[in-house]
């Protein structure tokens, strides 16, 4: 994500104006990225608590949170955010199988499976014994095996792709992250 800072507001101008005076370009990167890296996590952390399902184990949102870092380069202030999915999230996008040989068969993967409640987190390569399910007339293939509770039931749904919808309020808005640097330089710097 890049941000442009607008000049049209006095007092950014003039709290600007007064970081030149008192910092280097490199201090004041160092202000904005800290300070971006904080909103952000922040961000995610409230996605976190208001998008998670009681009951799952993993937060994806606060996973994200917890990969959110920042650095500086040549007075720019970088935030990433390193944390698998993430992107696909905010763009949007088609997943589809790899093909790749299949660690439990050794045959391409040729469909993806997504995991039922019992088998969050897992993929089918964490468990032994699973069997297929295929209905002809619906078009539908499942991965059956043993559940955590020790009964025989469906824990992968196995699909040719998954469509994700882009969801850009997985990140803050571009104005409110240009409005927390501007409040970080002026807050540092104000007399």
């Amino acid at each position: 994500m890049t941000l442009t800072i607008s000049l049209e507001n006095e007092d950014v101008r003039k709290a600007i104006a007064e970081a030149v005076g008192k910092a280097s370009p490199s201090r004041v990167a160092k202000i904005v990225a800290k300070s971006s890296e904080t909103f952000v996590t922040d961000h995610l952390f409230g996605l976190a608590n208001t998008r998670h399902k009681a009951g799952h184990m993993f937060n994806f949102y606060a996973a994200a949170a917890d990969s959110v870092s920042s650095e500086t380069y040549e007075g720019d202030a970088i935030v990433r955010i390193q944390h698998e999915g993430l992107a696909l999230r905010y763009f949007g996008g088609i997943v589809k199988p790899s093909g790749r040989p299949s660690l439990v068969t050794g045959r391409p993967i040729r469909m993806l499976a997504i995991p039922t409640d019992e088998a969050e987190e897992h993929t089918p390569g964490d468990y032994s014994g699973l069997f297929l399910i295929k209905s002809r007339k619906l078009g539908k293939a499942y991965l059956a095996g043993k559940k955590p509770n020790g009964m025989i039931g469906i824990l992968f749904r196995l699909v040719p792709q998954t469509v994700h919808q882009a969801d850009a309020t997985v990140l803050p808005a571009a104005g409110k992250l240009l409005d927390n640097a501007m409040n970080a330089i002026m807050e540092r710097f104000k007399k």
